[in-house]
């Protein structure tokens, strides 16, 4: 790449993250979702107030007596939960500002109130840097800007990747550290890696075990690749050191919490392998309730993009993808939780989205026509219409989201697994159906949410416009505050909309440039 075209690279990756963390931003919905993240929230808060990773006794203590306990005693007494590092770390500022403004939060909230809604905006900021991250991957095997851009969009908009952006979970931290170190092992395939490039794969390696450990699976197949190329020896070791850095970090941090460089804090629950494989991998690939590419049908075109780069000689890197989706794929089928517990869709496939999105890249490096183009502009619309429908409305009331994994399971176990039932295509029919309804329900009653009196918390637990107001944090600030906090809600909201309008027309002014 000469220098001319690694500014206009830099410029439309500029462009391309301020553009996804403007939508991801007006997107997150400050409020968690799920055990997992609370439990990375209080860490966060933990650390944030000096006391490390230890949990508070009462609530460690619950956690520790759950079924599938949460947390684990550990030494000194205290107990820490089972979750990598990583993510608690990043959150920490996000604790400490939203402890300082607890005094903003409704009346008879709890605490972490204030913490969560700052918290919820880290995924975003995440997962546009991943798109840029998948951006830069494209152009160093010599991906067309057009193609490279339309992959970097379509992983932000229009994959599952969207709706995680407002969770706290720790997949979109992996999901970033696989593609980083990916696209720095591009650059030294292609041979301009310098220290950046060394830099970029040793840090993210490190870093991908200490956002989730399992993720380190995708370190095979990143070796393999490092392996090949123009300079394999200095890519392999900036690959192996930072890999072999971050698993003695992990090792520490056991020990630190329980004494022991393997307790991670799963316990018996990290040697159940093996009991529902069958059923995990129907679930994660085929089946209608749970499958990755009906989460993000866009991903299928992936498919014939990679044969694409397979015909312009990119082997090694279509072996790297299908090694990183494939492992994964069989790490977690053979996972007895193979359905990731209550949440939106394939969540343990997160991290593979974004390397999946090569084959976007090469799929729309050229323009195509006819049918291709038919099925194109087919897949990337479904695959919109439902990352938003999982965004607009909470997927919590509606979504039979775990009864899933027990249909699926229980199929397996009577034989019947090929013939579960009627396919019933939840994420499209249940939580499309709930987000048409809050949609209409908003419009009928906007008048009301104008009028809305700020009220405490119990309050607007049962208030009903709450429950059917969209998901994002603009409402929530709305329903829970008073007029001076609604007027900047509404400033912060329009200087979010004007930075998505600024990146828009900066990346349509730059893209003309290249025609």
């Amino acid at each position: 790449m000469s220098a001319g075209d690694e500014k206009v690279a830099r410029k439309l990756a500029t462009a391309l993250f301020l553009l996804l963390f403007g939508i991801l931003a007006i997107n997150a919905s400050g409020h968690p979702y799920s055990a997992d993240e609370i439990i990375m929230i209080k860490t966060a808060e933990s650390l944030a107030g000096g006391r490390g990773f230890a949990l508070g006794a009462d609530f460690g203590k619950r956690l520790a007596a759950d079924a599938e306990p949460k947390a684990m005693l550990g030494r000194g007494g205290r107990y820490y939960a089972k979750y990598a590092p990583l993510t608690p770390v990043v959150l920490m500022p996000a604790a400490a500002i939203g402890m300082k403004l607890g005094a903003l939060a409704p009346a008879g909230s709890s605490s972490d109130f204030t913490v969560s809604f700052i918290a919820g905006f880290l995924n975003p900021i995440v997962t546009a840097a991943a798109a840029v991250a998948v951006f830069y991957l494209c152009a160093a095997l010599g991906i067309s800007a057009r193609g490279a851009l339309a992959a970097g969009l379509l992983f932000g908009l229009g994959t599952i990747s969207f709706p995680y952006s407002k969770t706290t979970f720790s997949e979109p931290l992996a999901g970033l550290m696989t593609i980083a170190c990916f696209a720095g092992l591009a650059v030294f395939r292609g041979g301009g890696g310098g220290r950046r490039a060394a830099a970029v794969v040793a840090a993210a390696a490190m870093l991908l075990p200490l956002s989730r450990l399992s993720a380190a699976v995708s370190l095979a197949p990143l070796a393999l690749y490092a392996l090949t190329g123009r300079d394999r020896f200095r890519a392999t070791a900036s690959l192996v050191s930072g890999a072999a850095a971050g698993i003695i970090l992990y090792g520490l941090f056991n020990a630190s919490r329980f004494g022991s460089f393997f307790e991670t804090g799963y316990g018996a629950e990290a040697g159940r392998f093996g009991e529902t494989f069958a059923a995990g991998l129907y679930g994660l690939l085929v089946s209608s309730d749970k499958s990755f590419f009906v989460y993000s049908p866009v991903l299928l075109l992936a498919l014939p993009g990679l044969a694409a780069g397979l015909k312009r000689g990119a082997r090694a890197e279509v072996f790297c993808v299908s090694g990183i989706f494939i492992l994964n794929v069989l790490l977690y089928a053979n996972w007895y939780e193979w359905g990731g517990g209550h949440c939106w869709g394939p969540r343990f496939l997160v991290p593979a989205a974004g390397v999946m999105c090569l084959g976007l890249g090469y799929y729309f490096d050229k323009p195509r026509g006819g049918v291709w183009r038919g099925l194109a502009a087919a897949a990337i619309a479904v695959s919109i219409v439902i990352q938003l429908s999982a965004s607009f409305a909470k997927f919590v009331p509606q979504y039979e989201n775990y009864t899933v994994r027990v249909d699926i399971d229980r199929a397996e176990a009577e034989g019947r697994l090929l013939r579960p039932g009627a396919p019933r295509f939840l994420p499209v029919r249940a939580q499309m159906r709930a987000a048409a309804e809050h949609a209409a329900y908003s419009v009928r009653n906007a008048a009301e949410y104008i009028k809305l009196a700020p009220a405490g918390s119990e309050a607007l637990k049962e208030s009903k416009l709450v429950e059917n107001a969209p998901d994002e944090w603009f409402f929530l600030m709305w329903t829970a505050s008073g007029a001076k906090l609604r007027a900047a809600a509404a400033v912060i909201l329009a200087a979010m909309a004007a930075l998505v309008a600024i990146s828009l027309v900066s990346i349509a002014k730059i893209m003309k440039t290249i025609r």
